[in-house]
């Protein structure tokens, strides 16, 4: 019971830096104009679906908040 226990702390302890940086990327893209409509976290990369100026945009970043990818979703 002490190792489920263990397992358990350790999903919490991994979960909150990736929340906190998930939320400093929201942070920069809303900074620039963008209003976040959609996050999500795949294979540490951060995917967020986003508008601005009326258009779509899909969005990725690295866990370092660095964007790698940016588009207009068509």
């Amino acid at each position: 019971r002490v190792w489920l226990v263990g397992f358990g702390m350790l999903g919490l302890l991994v979960a909150g830096p990736v929340k906190a940086r998930n939320q400093q990327v929201r942070e920069r893209l809303e900074a620039q104009g963008f209003q976040v409509i959609e996050r999500d976290l795949d294979d540490g990369i951060f995917e967020f679906e986003a508008l601005k100026a009326g258009q779509k945009w899909e969005i990725k970043a690295d866990r370092n908040c660095r964007v790698l990818h940016q588009k207009i979703d068509d």
